[in-house]
């Protein structure tokens, strides 16, 4: 029951089968975009990076949006909650992406 958390707010309590759905693929990009940071930091040993340098600076590009967005939400909970963590993930996406290679 955490609609009012997520996606503007707009459905406090569960969301419906179709936004559940939603969550689910934007958690799974969360998790693709954290091991693309994780390869371009040299922690893990995909070699995505190596092969597509510019796909590090898409977390960065993710994050931004993110962080913009829920700046501009309707939902003050879900501002107070998910735009300073946006802003975290920025931050560090930033600091990975400009650092020597």
């Amino acid at each position: 029951p955490w609609g009012e958390y997520a996606m503007g707010g707009r459905v406090p309590g569960r969301f419906p089968p179709a936004m559940r759905a939603a969550a689910v693929v934007q958690a799974a990009i969360l998790a693709l975009l954290a091991l693309v940071v994780l390869d371009e930091a040299g922690l893990v040993a995909l070699e995505w990076t190596a092969a597509l340098p510019w796909l590090g600076w898409v977390p960065v590009v993710v994050s931004a949006l993110s962080a913009f967005m829920n700046a501009i939400t309707p939902s003050r909970v879900e501002r107070r909650i998910w735009f300073p963590l946006g802003l975290v993930l920025l931050v560090s996406s930033l600091t990975v992406a400009l650092a020597p290679a």
